[in-house]
Formats: structure tokens, sequence, C-alpha cells
């Protein structure tokens, strides 16, 4: 008669299938806290880039073609743009109370940063990081065609408008994939897009 009980092959198998379903178990946890972790860092993502397209705005409204000893009130290529914007009513040839607002993207660090404070000097223009794992493109409006770069002393007008495109980083699905989730840049639809009219672009010097 056979005793009751299990055989050594049974016992193995028995752990064999457990350690699949804790290692099953285990990588589902860990794709979800990936998962929830990007969810985390997209919001704030958004919200930091919504500020400084907000900042843009208003630095854009407020600009002028040229400021005296100083330079052209707009000045940008596709990765960075440079707006000198009143901080207070002025005349239109006044070179006091002017601040300047830097907006930058630095493609191989795919990191997106801020700068703002006195047009003068560096006090107070310390760099804000806005996004990281994440790309930017700006464009520029001259009133016949969107154009790569803008400097508004040479060409003696404001753009009529301001373009930024934002793209973050693709999703992760794995800890191999955090490395490499870098930004499709520009092969699809950006995750922002904001243009941004300069109503005054005919008058304002």
């Amino acid at each position: 008669m056979r005793r009751p009980g299990f055989t050594i092959i049974e016992v193995l198998a028995a752990l064999a299938l457990l350690a699949l379903l804790v290692a099953l178990m285990v990588g589902s946890m860990n794709t979800m806290r990936l998962r929830a972790e990007w969810v985390g860092e997209r919001t704030a993502r958004q919200r930091d880039v919504s500020v400084a397209i907000d900042r843009l705005a208003t630095a854009l409204r407020t600009t002028m073609v040229e400021v005296p000893t100083i330079g052209a009130g707009i000045a940008g290529d596709a990765d960075r743009v440079a707006v000198l914007t009143r901080t207070a009513s002025l005349g239109r040839d006044a070179a006091g109370d002017v601040a300047r607002f830097e907006l930058a993207a630095d493609a191989d660090a795919r990191t997106i940063a801020a700068r703002w404070g006195p047009a003068f000097g560096t006090n107070g223009t310390a760099e804000h990081p806005i996004a990281s794992n994440a790309r930017a493109r700006l464009r520029y409006h001259d009133g016949g065609a969107w154009r790569d770069t803008f400097d508004s002393g040479s060409a003696g007008q404001l753009p009529r408008a301001v373009e930024l495109s934002v793209w973050f980083g693709v999703q992760p699905t794995g800890e191999s994939d955090v490395a490499s989730a870098e930004p499709a840049y520009p092969e699809r639809e950006p995750d922002r897009r904001r243009v941004i009219a300069i109503t005054d672009a005919d008058g304002g010097a």
C-alpha cells in the first residue's frame, strides 16, 4: 500500500509554480508603479509647462521691437527665445525697467528651462527647470510664413505670432525602458502646442 503524501517531484513542481506566480505578481506591481510614477511626472510637467507658456505669453504681450543699448525685443531660434519685456509703463525708447525672459530647450539633455530677471546683468536670472525627458520647438510667423529663427531688431518688426510645441517622453513599460523613453520629436504630434499671437506686431517699437 502507498503511503499518503506528495512525491519530491510534486513538491518541486508546486514550488516552481509558486515562484512563477510570485515573479508575475512582482513584475505586474513594478509595471503599475512605473506607470503611476510616469502619470504623476507627466501631470507635474504639464502644469510647469503651462506656467512657462503663460509667462512667455505675458512677456510677448509687453515686448517691443528693440530697446536701445540692450538689443532686440525678440530674438530666438528653434530651441531658444529671449524676450525683452516692460515691467512698467514706459515710453517707446525707454531702456529702464526692462526685464528679460528666456525659454530654452536642450536637445541633448532633453530638458526645458526658463530664466527671467533684469535685462542688464545676471542677478536674478537663475535657471528654472521646467521639464525633463522632453523636447520643445519654437517657430515665428513673420506675416507670410513660419520661420525657425527671428530677430525683431534686424527685421524691424515683431513677429505676428510665436508657436511653442512640446513633446514629452513616452511611457516606460519596464525598468529597462526608463532610460530610453526619449520623446518622439518631431515624428508625432506634440503633447502641447500653443500659438501666441502678438497683437501689436505691426507697430510695437
